[in-house]
């Protein structure tokens, strides 16, 4: 068995894999993979809902195969953070800055003033595994009025 963007899936060799935007699984997550009609397997969380819900389904039993990262993958997986914020003067640099002293490659930020002075930004960043994501998490949450961060 050989790894494919880090996923082994079992029976299957070298078979192009995508990671489902619904549930954007990591390294660390327990997965699931999904063959789908024409492109290769999708890999789903395995507490995923879609895919707990395609899973009732008889006619899609035997397209969910069993998946499993490799522990040799060492790349960059994407997530998602959404982060409630008491609103301020350099809030989104702050943030930035905080990704940077941890060397976290961002891919996208947006912000945006929400109701009762707070703001609300969604920032995609490049994570290994999902120890990684807790202590990207942990450095965020201890920004200056940082409220929440949640994984998308």
């Amino acid at each position: 068995m050989h790894s494919s963007d880090g996923v082994v899936v079992e029976g299957i060799d070298n078979c192009p894999i995508k990671f489902a935007k619904c549930c954007s699984p990591l390294p660390g997550d327990e997965i699931v993979g999904f063959v789908t009609r024409g492109f290769g397997v999708s890999i789903h969380k395995r507490d995923c809902a879609n895919a707990r819900e395609s899973m009732r389904h008889p006619e899609n039993a035997d397209r969910w195969v069993r998946a499993y990262w490799d522990d040799e993958a060492r790349e960059n997986y994407k997530a998602t953070l959404d982060i409630v914020c008491m609103d301020r003067p350099n809030l989104v640099s702050d943030v930035a800055l905080a990704l940077g002293d941890m060397r976290v490659p961002i891919y996208s930020l947006t912000a945006r003033a929400a109701e009762q002075g707070r703001a609300r930004m969604s920032v995609t960043v490049g994570i290994t595994n999902t120890e990684h994501l807790n202590s990207v998490v942990a450095r965020l949450k201890k920004v200056k009025d940082v409220v929440s961060v949640t994984r998308n």
